[in-house]
């Protein structure tokens, strides 16, 4: 981290600065404010402030250095997967539910539900019945089944689809 300095004819300031990369550029964030000349002319003591600002910046650095560890992961190629857990979902229905929500269906279904007070939710079942019919034809049953696999389950009964 580094101190950066802004003047103007009222007031300097001090800002605490980083270098990072974006989308393969280097640029320079700003991290904190620090003070004004006159803020830190009070703390800073014996030291100028561009000292104090600089030790604090090092000070900083070296925290920030101490908090980055490295995380082990552990993974045995040994371990048994109990059954009846699901360890893969299916997202190839997220780009559909983008275009489903840009026709706003789901105000269609709210307006639905309201005006004949369905205790169901019509946009999670008609939303998982296009989704999975889409992706995997089949009946209403198949398709409740096959949308469990996708990332954002359905919680609807099957006396709901039908």
């Amino acid at each position: 981290m580094k101190v950066s300095v802004s003047k103007s004819k009222n007031q300097t300031i001090y800002y605490l600065s980083k270098s990072v990369w974006i989308n393969g550029k280097s640029t320079t964030k700003t991290i904190e404010k620090i003070g004004s000349e006159d803020e830190l002319l009070k703390v800073c003591g014996d030291l100028t402030p561009l000292e104090w600002a600089k030790q604090y910046a090092a000070k900083r650095s070296a925290e920030e250095k101490a908090s980055k560890k490295d995380i082990m992961i552990k993974y045995s190629s040994s371990a048994l997967i109990k059954k009846g857990t699901c360890r893969s979902v299916n997202v190839g229905y997220l780009f559909l539910k983008d275009i489903y929500y840009d026709l706003k269906i789901h105000d269609i279904c709210a307006q639905i539900a309201e005006k004949y007070k369905i205790e169901y939710d019509l946009n999670q079942i008609l939303s998982m019945l296009l989704f999975s019919r889409i992706i995997y034809p089949g009946s209403k049953r198949s398709s409740l089944e096959l949308s469990k696999k996708f990332l954002e389950s359905p919680d609807c009964k099957l006396h709901h689809v039908y």
